[in-house]
């Protein structure tokens, strides 16, 4: 049994889709993907996965820091100030 609730890049989503459909694994549960929100529809026709919304954020202290986050970096810019956040853009890997 595979549980996934770290990033997504801890495994390998088509190798652990094959193991699945084989039955060489007992069956994962997952709640992040490669494609999100796309995921690999496989994965709902599998009886052997437990498909769960990432949702690791959905407090309401946690959302209050992130809105004070915002609010802080948008006073920080207008301001002229650096960041307290700065964007890293990256490539996120699709099929």
């Amino acid at each position: 049994m595979l549980f996934n609730i770290a990033r997504c890049s801890v495994s390998d989503e088509p190798a652990l889709l094959q193991h699945l459909c084989d039955h060489r694994f007992g069956g994962a549960a997952r709640n992040v993907f490669w494609n999100e929100p796309s995921i690999d529809p496989c994965f709902a026709e599998l009886d052997n996965v437990m498909l769960q919304p990432h949702r690791s954020s959905a407090t309401v202290e946690t959302r209050t820091a992130m809105a004070s986050l915002v609010r802080d970096n948008l006073q920080a810019l207008f301001n002229g100030e650096p960041l307290l956040t700065e964007y890293t853009q990256y490539t996120q890997y699709t099929r």
